[in-house]
């Protein structure tokens, strides 16, 4: 039924089109703006430049989001390091513990300083780890630190967190020598048990 209208239709539709704007100016003096047109534009741009100023706002607060993110996930990433690191050097405390106890009272039996000597070298590797992971602990992480700063931080904890790594392996490297010194002490000791018994 619409189809039978838009022949008809159609140019009255086009010539309304064409004869509007000459009637508005004509209203108009001539001048090609009509009341209201002017209205409209600076309603317009009043609109516009509000939509730009919410979208920079929006930037910046994107922006600061953003960064407190990578502030968060910096701090959770230390957490965790730290975590690891303090949990290993307070399992090598106690593995030092029980050596001391076991040096004590075989270290006369022994006879050498090997021991001891590879005892304090863990010791002083740990107290190296605990400086290491201090000052990870150290850092600075709040939300007003740069981009670059958090980088700059970041690279200094990967390099503390290597050193404290290596010192801790240091440790144990030596706790393990000192163990199987006490294996070889008391499996000599046992070997002659058995050769006085029989």
């Amino acid at each position: 039924m619409i189809r039978k209208f838009i022949p008809a239709i159609l140019p009255v539709l086009l010539i309304t089109a064409l004869v509007s704007p000459a009637l508005v100016r004509a209203e108009d003096g001539g001048r090609g703006t009509s009341t209201t047109t002017q209205g409209v534009k600076p309603e317009l741009k009043r609109i516009l430049e509000q939509s730009k100023a919410s979208r920079e706002e929006l930037k910046e607060q994107l922006k600061e989001n953003k960064q407190d993110f990578k502030v968060a996930e910096t701090k959770m990433r230390v957490a965790a390091t730290v975590n690891m690191l303090n949990a290993a050097v307070g399992r090598l405390d106690s593995i030092i513990g029980r050596i001391e106890t076991s040096l004590a009272s075989t270290s006369a039996a022994v006879g050498t300083t090997t021991p001891q000597g590879l005892l304090n070298a863990a010791k002083a590797n740990i107290t190296d780890a605990r400086g290491h992971i201090a000052n990870i602990q150290s850092l600075n992480f709040s939300s007003t630190t740069s981009t670059t700063t958090l980088k700059t931080n970041f690279e200094t904890i990967r390099v503390e967190a290597r050193a404290a790594k290596t010192s801790i392996e240091s440790a144990r490297k030596n706790l393990l020598k000192i163990v199987e010194l006490f294996r070889s002490y008391f499996k000599d000791q046992r070997d002659q048990r058995e050769k006085h018994n029989d």
